[in-house]
């Protein structure tokens, strides 16, 4: 297909993107963000969740996270830098692979 002038950012309504990219970016209309993995570093959390919820809105930023990786110990030290709260939601499934995802508490 043809990228044409219509075809902005703004006109799209999902994005995928990494750590990298989130910097800079002015989306307003964002409201929500997934992580499929914690960031590197607490200002690379920042950055990522920050694209939502901007202006006042309200906005969600969910960070998926694999209990069985250092992950957990990642997103924790990213918690405690940032003064941030989490709320635990595992998947139902029993198994020992279970996706842990970590949500950003109002």
């Amino acid at each position: 297909d043809d990228v044409t002038e219509t075809n902005t950012w703004k006109n799209i309504s999902v994005y995928i993107i990494g750590e990298r990219f989130a910097r800079g970016l002015d989306l307003p209309e964002v409201g929500n963000v997934i992580m499929l993995a914690p960031p590197s570093s607490a200002a690379g959390y920042a950055h990522m969740a920050g694209r939502t919820g901007r202006s006042g809105r309200e906005g969600t930023a969910i960070t998926l996270v694999r209990p069985r990786n250092t992950e957990v110990q990642r997103l924790a030290a990213i918690a405690e830098t940032l003064g941030l709260k989490f709320q635990e939601e595992l998947s139902e499934e029993e198994d020992e692979d279970e996706v842990v995802e970590p949500v950003q508490a109002a």
